[in-house]
């Protein structure tokens, strides 16, 4: 089969968004679209054939130009994305004969953070927690990710069915409007008694005609879930806590860091976030001073 040479980048692009529409998941599908839309704005080609090695190389440095000047945004991570995306898609367009073969291994990813160093001790929790226990939905918000280990994403979007009383649980599983970030994010996590008083509590505030568990009190749209439960913390962050690091996504690795400082098993605490790969719950595995000596004091005398 002959290559074809001149396809224009537009027709790729539709044919690539349609395949990837079809194949993944809706959150996968948003990084692709997020991924084409970043690269566009360095430059948009005309032909699926600019997109070469060099093309990729000099988005990135486009990009970390960007970030040197917008307070490191789009970071490290945020970059591989992008570019991993890009060749992806042209991995794609060479395996169907829309791009001639092209090696694209000089176009390496570049070094980031392995570990998820963000997490809160204890002692910072019970500070939060002493001070948010007023704050109505943003509790529940609060506890489901430092207790339950949700996502933000997770947290937003459950349901007042997805409660199941008789479990002293929730069930994570996809909806109309969102789906799971991965097929093993789709799991039933069972409930801390302060989480599950708190879901409660969630539950009659919420109006009648919402669906949803967190609402802040009012009916709120689909749309805007996600950044409510960010921006109601910042705020309650701001007035109270002014010079502490913390958003919504560091209560999941609080979670995950405090389980394992405290010998849960790897994989029981994998299943509970919902991770596809026991290499990522594995990253949470902070250890304090005091936690490394304990574990040396364990070696035998011999």
């Amino acid at each position: 089969m002959k290559h074809t040479q001149k396809m224009l980048w537009q027709d790729f692009k539709e044919k690539y968004f349609n395949y990837i529409a079809k194949t993944k998941r809706a959150g996968t599908f948003a990084t692709y679209k997020g991924s084409f839309k970043a690269m566009e704005s360095f430059k948009k080609p005309v032909y699926l054939s600019e997109i070469t090695p060099r093309f990729l190389i000099d988005f990135r440095a486009y990009l970390i130009n960007k970030a040197a000047n917008n307070h490191g945004k789009p970071n490290a991570v945020t970059r591989n994305i992008y570019v991993r995306n890009l060749k992806i898609a042209v991995k794609f367009a060479m395996q169907h004969f829309f791009l001639k073969k092209r090696d694209y291994n000089e176009v390496r990813a570049e070094k980031q953070q392995n570990f998820r160093k963000e997490y809160h001790s204890l002692q910072t929790l019970s500070m939060i927690k002493e001070k948010i226990k007023k704050a109505g939905d943003l509790y529940t918000a609060f506890l489901l990710g430092t207790q339950e280990g949700l996502r933000r994403g997770e947290i937003a979007y459950l349901e007042k069915s997805d409660y199941i009383p008789t479990m002293h649980a929730i069930h994570i599983h996809a909806k109309k409007y969102w789906q799971p970030k991965t097929a093993t994010s789709e799991r039933y996590v069972p409930l801390q008694p302060e989480s599950e008083a708190a879901i409660i509590a969630s539950i009659k505030r919420a109006p009648a005609a919402s669906p949803y568990i967190i609402n802040f009190s009012f009916l709120r749209k689909k749309k805007r879930s996600l950044a409510y439960i960010t921006i109601q913390y910042r705020q309650f962050r701001k007035k109270n806590f002014p010079e502490l690091k913390s958003f919504p996504h560091i209560w999941r690795h609080t979670f995950a860091s405090q389980l394992l400082q405290h010998n849960a098993e790897l994989k029981a605490v994998s299943e509970l976030m919902g991770h596809s790969d026991i290499k990522t719950t594995a990253r949470y595995a902070h250890l304090e001073f005091k936690d490394r000596c304990r574990a040396a004091s364990l070696m035998p005398k011999f």
